[in-house]
């Protein structure tokens, strides 16, 4: 048994190979908040990696 973050095991809970032990334990979910700088030097690269992590957040928040 180990403690480790939902988005680091989400792929393996979807598939059954994992599975979620203790639940009624789990401590309530935390925030996650993005913050970049936003001025003419930010990159496109920065803001595309932005949108993928924050869907990818959204998804994962509705795994559970």
């Amino acid at each position: 048994m180990t403690r480790v973050l939902s988005y680091q095991v989400a792929n393996r809970v979807t598939q059954k190979e994992l599975e979620y032990v203790l639940a009624e334990y789990e401590p309530p979910a935390q925030p996650v908040h993005i913050l970049h700088r936003h001025d003419r030097y930010s990159s496109n690269k920065v803001r595309v990696f932005i949108d993928l992590l924050s869907e990818r957040l959204r998804e994962d928040s509705s795994l559970r």
